[in-house]
């Protein structure tokens, strides 16, 4: 008995395992959400790089570069700055990429302020955000994903 799922063209070839969980993800959710964009992004396999040369174009907060503010744990001020920022990009955003980036931003501010400070920045609840992070903690890069899984923990009362 053959156990590989076949592929839906019908040449015999399995599907990959990305694959087979865009699909699982889209017979289960509901709407798509805004984020879940960015999460498609960050699961491509350039993503990494994506997301580096991201955060070198995004728009400082005076003199502050938001990666690394974000990384390191800025005052929670400064991250609701990077945060309002971030969605100011998207509200303007005239490319996806600036879009893509402006949720980047917004969404690491917020994940940063759980993360390092356990204080809530934005308007969405807690438990909103939880999956969320889980989501983005699945996708994201090594150092970005260690910051959403413990915003994610935190957000949970589990951190």
């Amino acid at each position: 008995m053959n156990n590989s799922t076949p592929n839906p063209s019908g040449s015999g070839a399995e599907l990959e395992a990305g694959t087979i969980t865009r699909l699982f993800r889209l017979g289960l959710s509901g709407p798509r959400r805004p984020v879940d964009a960015l999460i498609d992004r960050l699961g491509a396999p350039d993503s990494e790089a994506w997301l580096e040369r991201a955060m070198e174009r995004a728009p400082r907060v005076g003199e502050i570069e938001p990666a690394g503010a974000m990384l390191r744990g800025a005052d929670a001020d400064t991250l609701s700055r990077i945060k309002n920022t971030g969605k100011k990009l998207l509200a303007e955003a005239g490319t996806e990429d600036h879009r893509l980036t402006g949720l980047a931003l917004y969404f690491f501010a917020v994940v940063s302020a759980l993360a390092h400070h356990d204080t809530l920045i934005c308007s969405r609840t807690r438990e909103e955000l939880h999956p969320v992070l889980l989501d983005l903690a699945a996708v994201c890069p090594a150092r970005w994903a260690e910051l959403c899984t413990k915003g994610a923990a935190n957000a949970s009362g589990a951190g």
